[in-house]
């Protein structure tokens, strides 16, 4: 029976933190350990934590790790005898259940690297189906019917698997860690999964309402290409920049209508080719312990620019799908359509 300990991250402050230790604390799904990780907050002190009610421990760091270095800090502190490490939002609340759901998803196999649950984000009435990610690393909802196929697990709860070879890059800070996450584990050979029956409610973005969106938008740009360079090999990076070119030309049209960050955007890729030497040290070290192909993680993407929804977005799917049909990059929508040969 794996021992699990759960930790929620703690930086803003407001009810949403009582609400989720609550809901934490009620689940006897699975029996945990609880813990409530304060990152440094200026908005809420470790003792005005310790004054919530239940049984929990309030862990401190010195300094704010950003949500990256937290979940290595929860990685690191647990106990040895600790198998899985819940890492969890400020504003998420676990349902009854969801516990028992997550690690029961674990099943059997060794090469599951994590589990997270179904998240029903405020104002939505229930979970959406899942998505994925499209090639220049944005959400493409609505798309996987497989409900426990996930690319990778959500950062606003998920199960890991403490004994993984690898951590999270304490430099992504905020956004795209879990991507991250997901992303290295199967590059490695592991595999991210979902529990559909767990739900979390969550307040999205409760947790960084007091963070400056400036600073937000750029870390959400910075880390996605980030992890587009660092992820991929030589040859699929050679393929994939022609489709990133169609990327940013569509940015630069949403731009023209007073939609998107541009400024982030000009700011992420500026930081980008000032660091050329650690990305590609960071590159390196992601390379070297591949076990997989690019093909294999490619398969996992969608090839769509834009989700389906979006006006105009059948010209820029259809470009796109053209293109990465052409030169090989057999998506998971791609494949699933008629058409294409077997991989």
């Amino acid at each position: 029976m794996p021992a699990l300990t759960c930790c929620i991250v703690v930086y803003a402050a407001g009810d949403h933190v009582a609400t989720a230790l609550a809901a934490m604390l009620a689940d006897q799904s699975y029996p945990h350990r609880t813990i409530l990780l304060h990152n440094s907050s200026p908005h809420v002190s470790p003792d005005e934590l310790r004054q919530l009610p239940g049984d929990f421990e309030v862990w401190e760091t010195s300094k704010n790790l950003g949500y990256a270095g937290a979940i290595n800090y929860c990685l690191h502190h647990t106990a040895p005898t600790v198998d899985l490490v819940g890492i969890f939002n400020d504003d998420a609340a676990v349902r009854p259940g969801a516990l028992g759901a997550m690690v029961a998803a674990f099943g059997a196999s060794d090469r599951i690297s994590a589990v997270t649950a179904s998240i029903i984000n405020a104002g939505e009435p229930e979970e959406r189906r899942n998505g994925t990610l499209n090639l220049a690393g944005r959400i493409i909802p609505d798309l996987i019917p497989d409900r426990r196929r996930v690319l990778y697990p959500s950062g606003a709860a998920m199960l890991l698997r403490r004994d993984l070879p690898f951590r999270c890059d304490p430099d992504y800070f905020l956004y795209f860690e879990d991507v991250y996450l997901g992303l290295v584990a199967r590059s490695q050979g592991y595999y991210p999964a979902m529990a559909p029956e767990a739900k979390v409610d969550h307040l999205h973005h409760a947790s960084v309402a007091t963070m400056d969106p400036g600073e937000l938008a750029f870390y959400r740009e910075r880390n996605r290409l980030l992890l587009l360079w660092t992820i991929f090999g030589d040859e699929a990076l050679r393929k994939l920049e022609p489709y990133w070119r169609q990327e940013r030309e569509l940015r630069r049209l949403t731009a023209l209508v007073g939609k998107g960050n541009p400024a982030a955007i000009a700011r992420a890729e500026a930081w980008m080719a000032d660091n050329k030497g650690l990305v590609q040290i960071k590159r390196e070290a992601i390379q070297y312990r591949r076990a997989v192909d690019d093909d294999e993680l490619i398969r996992h993407f969608s090839y769509r620019l834009l989700p389906a929804a979006v006006p105009g977005a059948t010209v820029f799917n259809r470009r796109a799908r053209n293109y990465c049909r052409q030169h090989g990059l057999w998506t998971w929508d791609l494949l699933a359509e008629p058409g294409p040969p077997a991989p």
